[in-house]
């Protein structure tokens, strides 16, 4: 038997015990973790850190790719959320968060930099 083998067969008796009612909740929950991290990934401040931009760039191939083992579709199906009317907010939020962030203190290489963005 293949790890793979073997590691599906332990999911398959540890889910056997859990009720249809049981595994939609938390397959529902998985989702809405899912759908919050993504917008949180793509609302926040973002970092210039080589793992924060992989990690955004993995979250936009996610949404607009549907890529994964659980889809972007399938997470709002799941949830019961517009596909489209998601990612509109969420394109919404990180426009308004990069306006936000053109006043705001800046830095670069580890200095702080004082002077406009736009001088």
């Amino acid at each position: 038997m293949s790890l793979r083998e073997v590691i599906d067969l332990s999911v398959d008796i540890d889910l056997s015990s859990l009720t249809p009612c049981e595994i939609e909740g938390a397959f529902r929950s998985l989702c809405g973790a899912m759908l919050l991290r993504a917008a949180q990934e793509l609302g926040v401040n973002p970092q210039l850190t080589k793992r924060a931009i992989d990690a955004r760039k993995t979250t936009r191939a996610w949404l607009f790719q549907d890529l994964g083992l659980i889809t972007f579709v399938e997470a709002c199906q799941a949830c019961n959320i517009d596909r489209r009317y998601f990612l509109d907010n969420i394109v919404e939020a990180a426009e308004r968060a990069s306006v936000r962030q053109g006043g705001g203190e800046r830095w670069v290489f580890g200095r702080h930099i004082t002077e406009s963005a736009t001088a």
